[in-house]
């Protein structure tokens, strides 16, 4: 056997190896994925006084039964409903005027502003040998006008993007009138197993004052997380732009995140309190369990540019230059990333010598 066809073998096996483990990886990692309860998605540009933000909502709600009883025939059985809705539909204008109202805006002195609106929403049960699990799916994709972009004299070169905006929460119902599905509360998880479950199940639910206040108080449209200090965001500039498979930004752009940072060694929650689960355990013809669970956080904020965070008068800004040398703690990260790059590839190469060596392959 030559040197050249003895070259291949050892590739061709030294592939199969990094391979594999590169796949028990990736399926580690899939598995270990968060469901996050929350998240948002914007971009800000500061030649813009408009972003189009994307916030998500999710809820899990799991009503036991183990020792049976009237819940348990929801076993084999199941409920949905899902629409997507716009400014024009009926009862969209309201939940801009609520989170208008949250946000504080006034006319008068101006800022960030709900402009227009559409809404996903999703909600769905089905029915187990011991359990019935309900997962409820908001997402609210707002036009937000108005975002206080100014020179700052204070900082040269610098434009501020107001940040006001990226949290708010929604306390009351929000009906929204659905040509299949009539009025629906999307904010209000129990209005759901209203319409979609019998008239003894739901009354087993509605009967219990602490099952009741329960699944009345919940409410889905919650991203006051996301007001946070800007200081507790972690951020990271990207002088050279994105390339992915994902996004391509063929421009200088910094990151803003909060809540999940998969970084190995290193899995954060985010803001305190998250993720949590309510429960409320209690007795009708049996004994059943009703809890409520938030998974986590993740809130991703792109401004062009190089960006830190200013506050002014109270209120929180991005920043926003063209250009501008990151202070060391963003040149650390970038060094940071190179080197585990490094460390990563030195490995590979030291695992192939390694392999070598055990197979007892020799090159002449």
């Amino acid at each position: 056997m030559n040197n050249k066809t003895m070259n291949n073998i050892i590739n061709d096996r030294f592939l199969v190896l990094v391979t594999t483990n590169l796949f028990a990886l990736l399926i580690i990692g899939y598995c270990l994925l968060p469901v996050f309860a929350l998240s948002l998605s914007a971009q800000l540009n500061k030649t813009d006084t408009i972003t189009r933000p994307a916030f998500m909502f999710t809820k899990d709600i799991e009503i036991d039964y183990p020792q049976g009883g009237h819940l348990s025939d929801l076993n084999g059985y199941g409920g949905e409903i899902k629409f997507q809705a716009d400014s024009k539909t009926p009862g969209v204008s309201e939940i801009i005027a609520k989170i208008n109202d949250n946000l504080g805006f006034d006319q008068k002195k101006g800022g960030p502003i709900v402009s227009d609106l559409s809404v996903e929403y999703s909600a769905e049960w089905s029915g187990m040998k011991d359990h019935a699990k309900a997962l409820f799916y908001i997402t609210l994709k707002p036009v937000i006008k108005n975002l206080a972009i100014y020179n700052d004299t204070d900082l040269t070169s610098s434009v501020l993007l107001d940040s006001s905006w990226r949290g708010f929460k929604v306390n009351s119902p929000v009906i929204i009138k659905n040509s299949k599905f009539g009025y629906v509360d999307i904010n209000t998880p129990f209005d759901f197993f209203k319409k979609t479950m019998t008239p003894k199940e739901y009354e087993i639910l509605r009967g219990n004052t602490k099952v009741n206040q329960l699944l009345n108080d919940t409410k889905m449209m919650d991203a006051s997380p996301f007001l946070e200090p800007l200081s507790t965001w972690h951020h990271d500039y990207y002088p050279m732009g994105i390339h992915n498979n994902v996004q391509e930004i063929n421009q200088a752009v910094t990151i803003f995140t909060i809540g999940y940072q998969f970084v190995p060694g290193i899995m954060s929650e985010g803001p305190p309190g998250w993720p949590f689960t309510n429960e409320v355990k209690f007795t009708a013809d049996n004994d059943y369990t009703v809890k409520i669970s938030d998974h986590g956080v993740y809130g991703y904020i792109l401004v062009n540019g190089y960006s830190d965070s200013v506050t002014k008068n109270g209120t929180e800004y991005f920043t926003s230059y063209d250009n501008k040398i990151p202070e060391f703690g963003q040149l650390a990260d970038i060094v940071l990333v190179i080197a585990i790059l490094g460390i990563i590839l030195m490995t590979i190469r030291i695992n192939k010598f390694s392999f070598l060596a055990r197979n007892k392959f020799f090159l002449f």
